[in-house]
């Protein structure tokens, strides 16, 4: 399967690559582009099943990507819009030309992970034919986006007869049927470095599929899977009648010490009580609240109720908007009291996971601010001091007070040095003088600056009067006559030296900037020296 990521930010597809497990969900290849007009090259040659866009692009934006794409009759891909604005009009359009699913930026990647999921099944079903006798349709990425819309509470939004709506996947469900939820949970935190989340999640679906129902081979419906940043967690639906706590305590344990055995790293069961179909989301819910406190993170089997007994708090929300105002108005020490306060209210019951979920939420605020500037966070954590806070700050309050702390004076400075756009247009003068011989574009400088490649082009633009190709064509030019008065090189081995591969394009940038030919101007050179 395809996917195809189309924005003009570079890290923002390098982040999105590097977000989602595609080889879990079943994509093989990432294509890319930088804009709408790039993307229906792509999709012509390619044929992708999926498109995941910005909206706002230059050349071609989103919304007239999608439209030229609803006018093609020869490719149906599915479109996801990924967009930092909360507007009903783009929504709007964006449905009418087809779009299935809508995400505001900065989103989680459990959030584009469970979209994607869903995609993905619309997508089997559509390749999928109706059976003539039944209304099922067959396969398995059909019956996994059911069980999955059951966990996440959709299943109800298409209808109250759960009977029926089930029975359309092949599967025997009704609304007075008892059953429980068996959820596992996993820290790729805690997991050697030299096993990659597919490894870890691999290996578990394997070892579970073995010991909970005596084969090796994995069923994709067994475990409906989610990743809140470094924890997954697996649920698994079970009928009522097949029941049995003592064998399945006993085979959660086998799976734990197996794992323990081959990756160094066990997992955590959590048992739900006996629950109807209607309250299997609610109960889910439940299981991710204990699943991100400090009994998760030990292993072991816990029944539902006595999990939340035991990991039972009262836990203030992180208050992002206030957060976001801190910086805005420029309060660190504001900003440091209120993370201080927030630690200390809850420190004593905030496990690593639950700390790396704070850090992740603080990044979502930090990373809203460079979208709003127009700043790349592909540099955040280039430099020592930020990368040893990064993997540092999940270990303790006193640890996350320093991130916290980092993040702020960080994001303050890059968004006062957009701000004085005079500084950052000389540094890309000075970037563009150094290495006007190479083949650089926007793409290239953008990512010297740090800075979104449409918004480089905006500051650039507004304090020079040019575009970022007609500066580096002036010191081009400059450097071309140098070169023809101080050397015996030919026009065209000039042009090579200097950056362009077009001696036609050459010659006519050359006359546009100096009112002659390069020719002329080389020969009046010589004539002048006689």
């Amino acid at each position: 399967m395809k996917v195809l990521i189309v924005d003009d930010d570079y890290n923002i597809i390098n982040m999105i690559k590097g977000m989602i497990p595609w080889e879990n969900l079943g994509i093989d290849t990432i294509l890319e582009a930088e804009n709408g007009k790039l993307a229906l090259d792509v999709v012509g040659k390619e044929d992708p099943d999926i498109i995941i866009s910005d909206i706002e692009m230059p050349v071609m934006d989103g919304i007239a990507m999608v439209k030229a794409l609803s006018e093609d009759e020869t490719h149906n891909p599915e479109l996801i819009f990924l967009t930092c604005h909360a507007d009903f009009e783009y929504a709007k359009m964006a449905v009418h030309y087809g779009v299935c699913e809508y995400l505001l930026k900065p989103f989680p990647a459990e959030e584009l992970i469970a979209v994607l999921s869903k995609t993905i099944v619309r997508i089997k079903e559509k390749k999928k034919p109706e059976e003539s006798d039944t209304n099922a349709v067959a396969g398995e990425y059909a019956i996994k986006g059911f069980i999955r819309d059951l966990l996440d509470g959709n299943a109800y939004t298409q209808g109250g007869d759960i009977k029926g709506l089930a029975a359309k996947y092949g599967l025997e469900f009704e609304n007075d049927m008892p059953c429980r939820i068996i959820a596992f949970g996993m820290d790729f935190g805690m997991a050697p470095p030299d096993f990659s989340r597919n490894d870890l999640t691999f290996v578990f679906k394997n070892v579970a599929n073995e010991v909970l129902f005596g084969t090796v081979e994995e069923k994709d419906f067994n475990f409906t899977e989610y990743y809140l940043a470094d924890y997954y967690t697996a649920y698994h639906i079970l009928n009522e009648r097949n029941y049995d706590r003592n064998d399945l305590n006993s085979k959660i344990r086998r799976i734990d010490a197996v794992l323990k055995s081959y990756i160094e790293v066990g997992i955590t069961g959590v048992i739900s009580g006996e629950i109807l179909p209607p309250d299997i989301a609610k109960t889910k819910r439940e299981m991710e609240e204990v699943f991100i406190r400090s009994v998760t993170t030990s292993g072991g089997i816990y029944e539902l109720e006595d999990a939340e007994k035991s990991t039972s708090y009262t836990k203030d929300k992180l208050a992002l908007k206030e957060i976001e105002g801190y910086v805005r108005d420029r309060k660190k020490n504001e900003f440091l009291v209120y993370m201080r306060n927030y630690l200390e209210g809850n420190g004593a019951t905030l496990s690593q996971t639950e700390l790396k979920k704070l850090q992740h939420e603080l990044m979502q605020v930090f990373y809203g601010f460079f979208s709003e500037s127009g700043i790349s966070s592909g540099d955040l954590l280039d430099d020592e001091t930020g990368r040893k806070l990064y993997g540092s700050a999940c270990l303790g309050s006193v640890y996350m007070m320093k991130y916290a702390s980092y993040m702020y004076d960080y994001t303050v400075k890059e968004i006062d040095k957009v701000r004085e756009s005079g500084s950052v247009t000389d540094k890309i003068k000075e970037y563009i003088r150094e290495h006007f011989a190479e083949n650089i574009g926007r793409t290239e400088i953008a990512e010297y600056a740090s800075l979104a490649p449409n918004y480089l082009s905006m500051i650039f633009h507004k304090d020079t009067g040019m575009t970022l190709r007609e500066y580096i064509n002036r010191c081009r030019v400059e450097e071309a006559k140098k070169l023809m008065d101080i050397t015996n090189l030919n026009i065209t081995e000039i042009a090579l030296q200097v950056g362009f591969e077009n001696i036609s394009y050459f010659s006519t940038v050359f006359k546009k900037l100096t009112d002659v030919s390069p020719a002329d101007y080389k020969n009046k050179r010589k004539a002048d020296e006689f």
